[in-house]
């Protein structure tokens, strides 16, 4: 069985090959070629349960979804943490959320949201705390730079659309063409849960266009400052 890990959505949805034609003729020629979308969240969250039920653990609902939550979409990696709370919990029969907070440490994405967050409220010792976590966890700032960027794109997007009255329960269909216009085309504002977008509306409602302005002029200086720019 050769395994390709897709690298984009049109590779996880089968509507692009994973290498090119030649080779993909080759292995077709050979055998079959299958292509597996990644579990949807409520479908990680009861492979998570019923591995904890075969282990005689109980799994609630709420604390199966937090921990597919911190896990990602590697479904072989849930398996595997459910093992790890299973032995962390001893005796006990049920695996809480608190058992799952101390094993499986936040996403990155998570933890730069809570970072950002923090900022917003203008609380710097939890900020400068989020960071330190961050830094011990070896997070690199290649990695750390992207999930700012995005998250400050979409709070600009939102201030642009709090200016026009739009609140975040709007719907864009709805929207006139002057502001979808304005809304870039690969924004992944619409891409967010419900709960998320209420989020980023309350954040933007806190910060001016000039705070905006100088975090992103500012994060440019800093990922200029990771590649090398004096």
């Amino acid at each position: 069985i050769l395994v390709a890990y897709a690298e984009s959505g049109e590779e996880r949805s089968g509507a692009r090959a994973p290498f090119d034609e030649k080779l993909m003729a080759a292995i077709r020629k050979h055998g079959k070629v299958m292509a597996f979308a990644h579990l949807k969240p409520e479908e990680m969250a009861r492979l998570a349960v019923d591995e904890a039920e075969r282990l005689g653990k109980k799994l609630p609902p709420q604390a199966a979804q937090e921990l597919v939550k911190r896990n990602g979409t590697d479904s072989q990696q849930l398996l595997q943490e459910v093992r790890k709370l299973a032995l962390y919990i001893g005796d006990a029969r049920a695996i809480s959320a608190a058992d799952i907070s101390v094993m499986l440490p936040p996403t990155l994405d998570e933890t730069v949201w809570n970072y950002l967050d923090a900022v917003v409220n203008g609380e710097a010792a939890k900020a400068l705390s989020v960071l330190r976590q961050l830094e011990r966890g070896g997070s690199s700032p290649f990695a750390i730079t992207p999930l700012l960027a995005r998250t400050l794109r979409q709070l600009l997007q939102v201030k642009a659309l709090q200016a026009r009255g739009i609140r975040a329960d709007d719907e864009p269909e709805r929207f006139t063409e002057e502001v979808r216009a304005m809304l870039p085309e690969d924004s992944s504002l619409y891409q967010s849960k419900a709960w998320a977008r209420q989020k980023l509306w309350r954040q933007a409602s806190r910060l001016s266009w000039r705070q905006l302005q100088l975090a992103h002029d500012r994060l440019a200086v800093m990922e200029a400052g990771t590649k090398g720019w004096e």
